[in-house]
C-alpha cells in the first residue's frame, strides 16, 4: 500500500494529468481505509472551488463600471 504522502501527490496529480488505471485503484482503495487522506481529497477540492470562485469575483470586478483599481492596488468606488 502506499504512504499518505504519496496519495496527496497522486489526489493532486489528478487535478492536472490523467492518472492511470493504476493510480486510480491506489487511491480509490487508500482511500476507502484512511479518513485522514480522504479528508485531504475533500479540502483540496474546497480550496480549488473557492480559488476559482475568487479569481471569477476579481475579474466581474475589474470589468465594473464604477470600480476603478488603481496602479498601486488601491480600489476607488465611482458614484457612491
Amino acid at each position: 500500500m502506499k504512504s499518505c504522502k504519496d496519495i496527496t501527490l497522486l489526489v493532486e496529480k489528478g487535478k492536472i494529468a490523467k492518472l492511470s488505471f493504476k493510480e486510480k485503484v491506489q487511491v480509490r482503495f487508500h482511500l476507502a481505509m484512511c479518513k485522514l487522506c480522504r479528508n485531504f481529497a475533500v479540502d483540496s477540492a474546497f480550496l480549488d472551488n473557492v480559488k476559482h470562485e475568487v479569481k471569477q469575483n476579481v475579474t466581474r470586478l475589474r470589468n465594473h463600471p464604477s470600480i476603478n483599481f488603481s496602479r498601486k492596488g488601491k480600489i476607488e468606488i465611482l458614484n457612491f
